[in-house]
């Protein structure tokens, strides 16, 4: 059958047909995350003023046998105090303009936007520097970066809590930070240690983190993790943590807060986002490093 000629098609017009904007924004996803629940936080030591924290390690001490009769002075111990410091010392911001123009004619609330997206941005950069400090754990031979290939099994974690336990560190407040590539190794392990522990009764994942513990410790999922690379050919590796509360210490002089300002200017809100903060390794024989 012949076309009919001389019609106005979608092409000729196209003036008429409006674009739709739809309520539905594409955002961007956000990293699970989660280690300023997880270490040691000492922001009231800088709330009024300072800028570095120094806080004293105490060494253990070792008891003597007395001998009747000799000088107790020749038994006096004297041991060597050190200490660790922490320094607020990086004041992280995010700033964004929204235009006059743009609010007036955008459909959707470009100042909640700002704000989600700049609030975002600080607290990943705080998760940033907190996960930068697990590099200084001094025991990574577990899994390290000649072997990041390795499907991580039950007995890595087992020597990895067997790290700890030898040093006494305290079983309480530990946790478990595992990229995904780490935990799909877990889950197919052969004997099925995890996957029948996870796919229980109740929901398995909540905010990242699983809703059982492993060796007694949470587990959080994230990707929110310092990477590297290794092999040939090159691939990406994570590295994944297991660690004590005490190994890792965060002060927030100003927390993450959120200024608006109109700027005559540029014509628009500038909106900001920042926090004053500061991290350090308290303990970097409390954590572990895993490869994978």
């Amino acid at each position: 059958m012949a076309s009919i000629a001389n019609t106005t098609g979608r092409q000729q017009g196209a003036v008429f047909i409006p674009k739709v904007v739809s309520d539905y924004i594409i955002k961007f996803r956000q990293a699970n995350l989660q280690f300023a629940k997880f270490v040691t936080i000492r922001s009231e030591d800088v709330s009024f003023m300072g800028q570095t924290i120094d806080f004293p390690t105490s060494t253990a001490l070792t008891a003597s046998a007395y001998s009747d009769g000799n000088d107790l002075m020749d038994l006096l111990s004297a041991p060597i105090e050190t200490k660790k410091s922490l320094t607020v010392n990086e004041l992280a911001v995010c700033p964004e303009v929204i235009l006059d123009t743009l609010s007036a004619q955008a459909k959707t609330d470009a100042k909640a936007l700002a704000i989600e997206r700049c609030g975002y941005a600080i607290a990943k950069r705080i998760d940033d520097v907190l996960a930068d400090e697990m590099d200084e754990f001094t025991v990574n031979s577990i899994i390290n970066e000649t072997t990041p290939t390795t499907a991580i099994d039950k007995n890595d974690l087992l020597d990895a809590q067997k790290t700890l336990d030898l040093l006494n560190v305290p079983e309480e407040d530990r946790v478990w930070f595992l990229s995904p590539n780490a935990i799909r190794d877990l889950m197919a392990d052969t004997g099925n240690y995890f996957t029948s522990m996870d796919f229980s009764d109740t929901k398995a994942l909540v905010k990242g983190q699983l809703q059982y513990l492993i060796l007694g410790s949470p587990v959080v999922k994230t990707t929110n993790l310092n990477t590297g690379t290794a092999g040939s050919p090159v691939s990406t590796y994570y590295k994944n943590g297991y660690f004590h509360k005490s190994a890792i210490g965060l002060a927030m002089q100003k927390d993450v807060e959120v200024q608006q300002e109109y700027s005559l200017r540029y014509q628009g809100l500038i909106v900001n986002a920042r926090c004053l903060f500061g991290t350090n390794v308290l303990r970097p024989d409390h954590g572990v490093l895993l490869y994978r």
